[in-house]
């Protein structure tokens, strides 16, 4: 494994980074919204103040690669299930690894299919680490492609302080296969490796111990 030489503090947690790997990041700080405020919209951005690490250098234009740190407490709202109904159910479903009832980004698409489906048991966290494609045609053939293939992680701090998404785009020289052949290809073949990324997903932990 490579060293992981940037430190990146948010949200009260800490993790380390390969910049050969994603270069450089920025911190956005995304405001809150809540069910009963978004109204009849499709509610994509309901949820409690947060903090996103953004990775702009994926090479995917309007999609970098992102970690979320989704707070599980606002003490701003008086009743946080009815405040973020999506986000209490996405943390019910990653314990039971109901995968698209997980993701917070299934709200107007869903995933395509899943591959190296990993359960992943760190000391801070634990969740479910998968390979996927979004799609609003769940019906239609969905070959694995370097333009749309993404490894995403949904997982919950084991102290319930937050539920945490990443994504990561993902790539293989002999893209496009058809995704039944994915589980075939080895983790270590991606680029970056399934591997390298699940070590940055290990070094998630508190700031202060």
């Amino acid at each position: 494994m490579r060293a992981l030489a940037i430190l990146v503090v948010v949200s009260n947690l800490q993790f380390r980074y390969d910049p050969a790997i994603l270069h450089r990041h920025e911190v956005r700080h995304l405001p809150r919204l809540t069910n009963q405020e978004n109204g009849t919209d499709i509610p994509t951005d309901v949820a409690p103040a947060r903090d996103q690490v953004v990775f702009p250098d994926n090479r995917r234009e309007n999609d970098p690669d992102t970690i979320t740190f989704f707070p599980l407490k606002d003490p701003s709202v008086p009743n946080f299930a009815k405040a973020y109904p999506q986000l209490t159910a996405n943390v019910a479903a990653v314990r039971n690894q109901r995968l698209v009832a997980a993701d917070p980004l299934t709200v107007d698409a869903t995933h395509a299919f899943h591959a190296h489906v990993k359960p992943l048991k760190f000391s801070w966290c634990e969740g479910v680490a998968f390979l996927t494609q979004y799609t609003q045609e769940p019906d239609m053939p969905h070959p694995a492609t370097n333009q749309d293939l993404v490894y995403v992680f949904l997982g919950v701090t084991r102290t319930g302080s937050h539920f945490i998404r990443a994504q990561f785009a993902v790539r293989h020289d002999r893209f496009p296969i058809p995704h039944k052949d994915l589980n075939a290809v080895p983790a270590s073949s991606f680029h970056p490796s399934l591997d390298s990324l699940e070590q940055l997903l290990a070094s998630i932990e508190p700031t202060a111990r």
